[in-house]
């Protein structure tokens, strides 16, 4: 119990990160990091910061369910060492097939269609690599 709280504020943390990484310098009295210049890229829009924060959590959430499951270090799948086995392909083909439909959605996501109340979450083709390049897989 106390190694899922610790992941689960570990990825609260990592989301707030990213998106003061990801909001622009100049946005309304918030004021953020703008990281994407460094990249070569141009200042996100509003909606592409939602994007961005919603494919970090959608990879975050997906990817915890291997971490999750070993008593040890994720990478260690010997049974003397009191790891688990390596995931099974039941457990993998679900697991990265929601992470490429979450990418789909982060990519193609129509900018005036909106989910409820908030700011819309527009596509980002261009920019969607380097977030990817944040996780592993």
């Amino acid at each position: 119990m106390a190694i899922s709280g610790i992941i689960g504020v570990f990825c609260i943390l990592q989301s707030f990160l990213l998106l003061y990484l990801s909001l622009p310098k100049e946005n309304s009295g918030v004021g953020g990091f703008d990281w994407w210049g460094s990249w070569a890229q141009d200042t996100l829009e509003e909606c592409q910061v939602v994007a961005v924060v919603y494919l970090g959590l959608a990879i975050s959430i997906q990817l915890n369910i291997f971490s999750t499951r070993n008593n040890s270090f994720f990478l260690d799948t010997k049974e003397s060492n009191d790891g688990a086995p390596p995931p099974s392909i039941i457990l993998c083909l679900p697991v990265f097939g929601s992470l490429i439909f979450s990418t789909f959605i982060a990519v193609y996501w129509p900018r005036e269609a909106k989910l409820g109340g908030g700011a819309a979450m527009k596509g980002m083709p261009k920019i969607i690599h380097l977030t990817l390049a944040q996780f592993p897989i």
